[in-house]
């Protein structure tokens, strides 16, 4: 039986605590279609984890503005519509939205 050598480029972001201790933020396997799976998984599990901090409006912009859910994406002017709200301020909610999500998935680190 013969093996297959590949080499495979890791990068991992890591976060330093006041504690000393470090974290990884993300990882990224490059040049090695086997582990982009592994990577969209740890993506969609901070994902979910940020996603379950956003109250329950926040998450339905988020889903339809993105296809999250199953659904497909929609415009801010689509959100807003449905909404009830204007598209400016979608716009502002997406903003702040998009925020809070990054925060929490720094939280992680």
């Amino acid at each position: 039986m013969e093996c297959e050598r590949r080499k495979v480029y890791v990068e991992v972001n890591v976060t330093h605590r006041p504690d000393g201790t470090a974290r990884p933020n993300s990882i990224k396997f490059e040049n090695d279609e086997i582990y982009d799976h592994i990577e969209d998984e740890v993506n969609r599990k901070l994902l979910g984890y940020a996603m379950g901090k956003l109250s329950v409006r926040e998450r339905e912009i988020v889903e339809m503005r993105f296809g999250l859910a199953g659904g497909k994406e929609m415009t801010q002017k689509e959100v807003a519509d449905f909404m009830g709200i204007s598209q400016s301020y979608v716009s502002r909610l997406e903003k702040k939205i998009i925020g809070r999500l990054q925060s929490e998935i720094k939280k992680l680190g």
